[in-house]
């Protein structure tokens, strides 16, 4: 027997169900003309990537949901979306992809939820970050699987199974203390880097960025605050209203003086340039180190140089492609600054040896993901 919830209004503004609102301008988009021919294929809904020591490519691939636990669809009510277990971790070598981890928690819908970025160091240490977009309690009455809203760790055995399996719960963790104090406690864990067996998280549905050690506690490190932007036509408010945006961070990378640096969404109504990138220095309060961006989903440092995806270069609500630029300090121009695209719906990046490796087609459903290969200026 199914159970069923109704979406928070909090994911539909602010965490990575919110994509959806933009879907249907790109349901089965393929790949542009002069796009690089995919490095590997076959992937279904694929967002974060990571290489690691020995060179192989990782994958997180949200999943496709199943028909364990069903709720209302939030793009149409009178249909659901189901959770089951769908999501996967892919390992890529020479082209070749296998499945890593597989039966890992998600939910389908237009924008599937389901793990979100990996990281995999030395001795085959592994951590995946696994969204929900919900609230704690959703996942305990309803999703009724732990692994939603989690940092998932382990280690790949001498046979390549995935072992030692250790679980922080950052949505547990949230809606203990709610630390960007929204009306909503949901969370959303997203992209992530690990040092020495702890990590580094943005909670993209709790707008923060938290430490987490090898032990599980947890700990803010930032809060990233809503901000008031002009309101769309459509909203037909008076003239010259404001709205709050959520800052929904996806993404976290160290830079080269070692403070971090996280990427931004943004929340509805995703405006066009509003991005930004926050450089963070535990103690202090974030500072925005670059703007001018659209709907950022990844972040690569290469030396001194910060790469970026822009999952929608016009912005989610106008659809369209998306593309990898280069990032510079201040106020930024990505139309001049693209090195990679344009490409269907980019979400991750890694960069290794000279070259980027970007996910694609990150919500065109089973098997029509896919890894294009970049060279880098």
């Amino acid at each position: 027997m199914t159970r069923r919830l109704a979406l928070p209004r909090s994911a539909l503004l602010g965490s990575a169900s919110a994509l959806a609102l933009g879907v249907s301008a790109l349901a089965g988009v393929p790949a542009m003309a002069d796009d690089p021919p995919p490095y590997a294929s076959g992937l279904t809904n694929p967002r974060g990537i990571d290489v690691a020591p020995d060179g192989t490519l990782y994958v997180a691939e949200a999943g496709t949901g199943g028909s364990t636990a069903c709720l209302p669809n939030p793009e149409d009510p009178s249909s659901e979306v189901c959770s089951g277990t769908t999501g996967a971790v892919a390992a890529i070598s020479n082209g070749v992809v296998r499945t890593a981890i597989g039966r890992l928690p998600s939910i389908g819908s237009d924008a599937p939820i389901g793990p979100q970025d990996v990281q995999v160091g030395p001795g085959g240490n592994f951590t995946v970050s696994i969204g929900i977009g919900q609230e704690a309690e959703a996942r305990d009455d309803v999703l009724q699987d732990p692994r939603f809203g989690t940092v998932y760790s382990g280690r790949f055995n001498g046979n390549g199974d995935a072992t030692r399996i250790r679980m922080t719960d950052i949505a547990a963790f949230e809606a203990a203390h709610n630390p960007d104090g929204s009306e909503a406690h949901d969370s959303d864990p997203g992209g992530l880097v690990t040092m020495g067996g702890s990590s580094v998280l943005a909670d993209a549905g709790g707008n923060t960025l938290l430490h987490v050690t090898r032990g599980g506690h947890v700990s803010v490190l930032a809060v990233f605050p809503d901000r008031m932007v002009d309101a769309p036509p459509f909203l037909e408010l008076p003239p010259g209203a404001q709205i709050p945006m959520q800052a929904v961070p996806t993404a976290v990378a160290v830079g080269p003086d070692g403070a971090y640096y996280v990427s931004q969404l943004t929340g509805f109504p995703f405006p066009t340039g509003a991005a930004d990138i926050w450089r963070v220095v535990p103690g202090e309060a974030p500072t925005v180190w670059a703007s001018g961006m659209t709907n950022l989903t990844d972040l690569a440092w290469d030396g001194d140089q910060l790469y970026a995806v822009q999952m929608f270069d016009d912005g989610l609500l106008n659809g369209g492609t998306g593309s990898l630029v280069a990032v510079h300090p201040g106020a930024n121009d990505p139309s001049a600054q693209r090195v990679g695209g344009p490409l269907p719906l980019p979400y991750g990046v890694a960069i290794d040896d000279g070259s980027a490796y970007v996910t694609a087609c990150t919500l065109c459903g089973a098997g029509a993901g896919f890894v294009v290969q970049v060279p880098l200026p």
